[in-house]
């Protein structure tokens, strides 16, 4: 029969044998975890190729160099279609074309350098990447040691690329700054002849627009109205367009439609003065404040919410009602002349034969009679 020794001897064996089994998962579930690390690290070497080779800049210096050559062609189409001004633009691109011609190359060569000083570390670091197949062999400890050292090899590998390559963009951004300074004047253009287009309103005969932006008119406390904001070298106009539901059912809007109607239009000489203000209460934001001779304009003043810099549309503004802006037109200099104060003028209504005292001011097409409404052109 057992003795109460063998039974304490066979206990000894059995707590033995759990350790080892314990000790074996235990090693197992290491070497699975290193595997995985393993298999990480080749799938980010793997994804690195394209960086080390500066894909994505020179993907960029192809996208600049279609954007550029389509410029010309772009302006000559928003020149068809009635914008005056920026007159020196033509020769801006021209400028800017020669000036990439002669910037490519150099950046092709440098973009090249960097590669070839990156593939050196490229095959260095994957050959030390790779070797970690063969570590999976050795004692868990070593072999963690050995992969450990290679992930950080690739760690510093991927900063030296991001330095390089953020140093090749900034040689790119300088470089392509008037290219997309251009761009942008252009496609202003284009997007607001699509506004105008679609309009509620219609240019007079001879008018020609300057900018337009989204903008909010601030009438009043928690009076707030979407629209778009235009000028010309005529007339500032406030276009309403938001969409409004139409439907509603329970709390969802089941319907919406798009509103579009000319809330206000002024001559540009109406405008007095206009000025960056800050409004608001706890959170001020920043809006143009333009102010009118009323008449002819039909308010005293209007608070206008811009997407964008407000001190641009100040300047804007400014030109138009100087004269400035007429000196940037392709057609040369208009015989406009600046926007002088609103004078009285004397004027007999065609409809009741009443006596007028109306202001007459730069930009202003009509006159509306206060006594029958008839309009006079």
């Amino acid at each position: 029969m057992p003795t109460e020794k063998d039974s304490q001897g066979g206990g000894k064996s059995g707590a033995g044998l759990s350790a080892s089994a314990s000790a074996g998962t235990g090693d197992a579930e290491a070497r699975q975890a290193l595997a995985r690390k393993q298999a990480s690290l080749e799938r980010e070497l793997a994804d690195l190729h394209d960086d080390a080779r500066m894909a994505s800049v020179r993907s960029e210096v192809e996208r600049i160099s279609a954007l550029l050559a389509a410029l010309p062609d772009r302006l000559r189409r928003v020149r068809a279609r009635g914008f005056q001004f920026h007159a020196t633009l033509e020769q801006e691109l021209d400028r800017l074309a020669q000036d990439w011609n002669l910037f490519k190359p150099q950046m092709a060569a440098a973009i090249e350098r960097e590669y070839q000083r990156l593939a050196v570390s490229m095959a260095r670091i994957q050959e030390q990447v790779l070797a970690g197949r063969q570590y999976m062999a050795l004692p868990v400890a070593l072999a963690s040691e050995r992969v450990d050292t290679a992930a950080a090899q690739l760690s510093n590998f991927k900063s030296e690329i991001q330095a390089a390559s953020s140093s090749l963009q900034s040689m790119l951004t300088s470089a392509s700054q008037g290219i997309r300074k251009a761009e942008k004047i252009i496609a202003d253009a284009e997007a607001m002849l699509d506004e105008l287009d679609a309009a509620t309103f219609r240019l007079l005969p001879g008018e020609a627009p300057v900018a337009m932006s989204q903008a909010e008119w601030l009438r009043g406390k928690d009076d707030e109205v979407k629209g778009l904001l235009f000028i010309t070298d005529h007339r500032l106009l406030f276009e309403r367009k938001e969409e409004v539901v139409t439907k509603r059912k329970l709390l969802i809007f089941t319907e919406k439609k798009l509103v579009r109607e000319l809330l206000f239009e002024t001559p540009i000489g109406a405008v007095e003065k206009v000025a960056v203000e800050r409004v608001g209460g706890l959170f001020k934001k920043q809006v143009v404040k333009v102010s009118f001779t009323s008449p002819p304009a039909p308010y005293a003043q209007a608070l206008i919410s811009l997407r964008g810099d407000p001190e641009e549309w100040v300047g804007i503004i400014t030109r138009i009602i100087t004269g400035d802006a007429d000196k940037d037109r392709v057609a040369g200099p208009t015989q406009e002349q600046p926007a002088a104060p609103a004078e009285p003028r004397v004027i007999k209504c065609s409809g009741c034969g009443a006596t007028l005292t109306v202001p007459i001011v730069k930009g202003m097409q009509s006159v509306k009679c206060e006594y029958c409404g008839t309009v006079m052109r």
